[in-house]
């Protein structure tokens, strides 16, 4: 697909994979307003976007019940470019990385830029793909230690934050299962 599909009869909609489709003019036009308070998880990896801020034509601020945000290996610029993820409360997992040209800003800014990000989400338990729960009970060394993993491991390592018996499903790869 290179659109977001018509949503407006989905009104129990609490999870919505549109990854590996590039999405030409996504707006906060084809998002009925009642996803906003109800979408839990939204996985938009590799679908081309440049920006999820106010300052472009998709903002995700508006999506306050989000738990699960995979927004990697997209074309974002900047840090500026996804800051608005900050005002998700509700985070729990958030994948950013790799994005290549976020990555090549530097592993100082992008520690620093992680760390912003992940302070806003007191219910974190996994960024990149790293566990990140344990991290926040043990301090900010621990935090900053973890931000540091998930950037060095998000060249090539594979997700452990999901498995298929999450759904209810066997485990499809039991090396990602963490036995949820």
């Amino acid at each position: 697909i290179c659109r977001v599909p018509d949503l407006s009869s989905l009104t129990s909609l609490l999870s919505l994979d549109l990854s590996d489709n590039v999405l030409e003019g996504m707006s906060d036009a084809d998002w009925p307003d009642y996803l906003a308070n109800r979408l839990r998880r939204l996985n938009l990896s590799a679908t081309g976007i440049e920006s999820i801020g106010a300052d472009g034509n998709f903002s995700i601020a508006r999506f306050s019940a989000l738990e699960d945000l995979d927004i990697s290996r997209n074309n974002f610029s900047s840090f500026e470019d996804i800051q608005d993820c900050s005002t998700l409360s509700q985070m729990q997992r958030f994948r950013v990385l790799p994005s290549p040209a976020l990555q090549g800003q530097g592993v100082d800014s992008l520690r620093e830029a992680m760390g912003k990000l992940s302070s806003s989400w007191p219910r974190l338990r996994f960024m990149n793909g790293e566990a990140f729960q344990q991290s926040i009970e043990l301090g900010s060394n621990t935090l900053e230690d973890a931000i540091s993993r998930s950037i060095e491991d998000s060249a090539g390592s594979a997700s452990k934050e999901s498995c298929s018996c999450v759904e209810g499903n066997p485990c499809a790869v039991p090396e990602n299962c963490i036995d949820w």
